[in-house]
């Protein structure tokens, strides 16, 4: 029996694991335990051969049968120093049960070496960086024990150059009317848009002073106010903090007092094309987030995603998948072809 599996905790150089549970019946005829292993070697082969990066385990009851016949590149790596360095069940694997650098006076070490500390630059006129084979030294002047001046300089990073040309670093930039800062707040987007969409709320004071329908200032509120709140809201609005998402229902909340109407909340219109983005991308399996949005065995609920940080649990697809999640019923995922949908 071969088992195939991801556990979230797998090292990044494997793929997956092949569990392969093994038993051959006792049997005094060699011909017979030969065929059983070559059998064994066939199954195995054309899983590694599909799955070439996965890791290997092969446990079970032999009853004698010589595994390591048909497998020379298999090993036991767990002994029991208390049973006499015996086996326990037969486990064998194709990976060592631990990884070891490079010894020191290996010829490679001072490649390597060199390699990890090429990038450790001086940040003072008066800081030498002697760099030796296997080692580094720093050599600096701190003068009556003052090292106030060295913990006040932040790392410098290398600038990256491309054909020749040195990219600019930003802390902040504007793409699709979305401002994106280093650190992946949304406070600048947020004091954008609300700065945008307050001018626009001067132009909704003169609809009312010049006596216009309600009707005609809920138009005008929906093309040029909403349209600039909710602008990629499935993109941001899910990460901002209590107080941007206060400042922007205010803006809503004026606009209900200038036209007079109910209008719907930032939560709500963010709740709806959340879902229907979702269902889009659920419903597209070219879309290259598709594989995220997968269905439990009983086809009800969809597989959850695991977030370590607050930030990615905020961020849409586990958003997205919490919110399809809270629905009573799963609705029907819409077709590819359906055309797109805005954000």
């Amino acid at each position: 029996m071969i088992i195939k599996c991801r556990p979230f905790y797998l090292p990044r150089e494997y793929t997956a694991i092949l569990l392969v549970s093994v038993y051959i019946p006792p049997n005094n005829n060699n011909s017979n335990r030969n065929d059983a292993l070559n059998e064994l070697y066939q199954h195995i082969s054309e899983q590694q051969t599909a799955h070439p990066d996965a890791f290997l385990i092969i446990a079970g009851d032999f009853n004698h049968a010589d595994l390591k016949s048909v497998f020379p590149k298999i090993h036991q790596h767990i002994n029991f120093p208390t049973r006499g360095n015996n086996i326990l069940d037969f486990v064998y694997t194709t990976q060592r049960g631990a990884y070891k650098g490079k010894p020191q006076g290996c010829v490679l070490s001072p490649l390597l070496f060199t390699l990890l500390t090429h990038d450790c630059t001086p940040s003072h006129n008066s800081i030498l960086f002697i760099k030796f084979a296997d080692d580094t030294t720093v050599v600096g002047l701190i003068s009556n024990r003052d090292e106030t001046n060295y913990r006040t300089n932040y790392t410098q990073h290398v600038p990256l150059t491309i054909n020749g040309v040195t990219v600019e670093r930003v802390s902040s930039t504007k793409f699709l009317g979305v401002h994106i800062t280093e650190d992946l707040s949304w406070t600048d987007n947020t004091a954008a848009l609300a700065k945008k969409s307050q001018q626009r709320l001067y132009f909704l004071h003169k609809l009312r002073r010049a006596r216009a329908p309600p009707p005609i200032m809920y138009t005008f509120y929906r093309g040029t106010i909403e349209s600039i709140l909710t602008s990629c809201i499935t993109v941001w609005y899910g990460a901002c903090n209590a107080s941007c998402r206060k400042t922007l229902q205010r803006i809503v909340r004026a606009a209900e007092k200038i036209i007079g109407v109910s209008l719907p909340s930032l939560q709500d219109i963010y709740g709806t094309r959340l879902t229907r983005k979702a269902l889009c991308i659920a419903g597209d399996p070219t879309h290259p987030s598709h594989s995220f949005f997968s269905l439990l065995p009983s086809g009800r609920r969809l597989r959850s995603l695991q977030a370590r940080t607050s930030r990615l649990k905020d961020s849409f697809i586990h958003q997205a998948v919490r919110k399809l999640n809270s629905l009573p019923n799963l609705p029907p995922r819409p077709s590819s072809a359906s055309g797109t949908t805005e954000l």
